[in-house]
């Protein structure tokens, strides 16, 4: 695989339904109770995993907030 420079991450913005929202963070969620640790998996991943649950999870509140 080849390696990628830092520089060269691209940022992504993408629209998400209510729906769309549950579903991501319930599949971080499981992803995060499946994660096999390192060596299997690059070992910073379980942080990006669990930042990711974590804004997901704020977004959730919103949404049920404005519901």
């Amino acid at each position: 695989m080849p390696q990628i420079n830092e520089d060269e991450v691209k940022g992504f913005q993408v629209d998400l339904t209510d729906e769309d929202v549950r579903t991501l963070y319930y599949a971080v969620t499981m992803a995060l109770e499946k994660w096999p640790g390192s060596p299997q998996r690059p070992v910073d991943e379980q942080e990006k995993l669990f930042d990711m649950k974590d804004t997901l999870f704020r977004m959730i509140l919103e949404i049920n907030l404005e519901a």
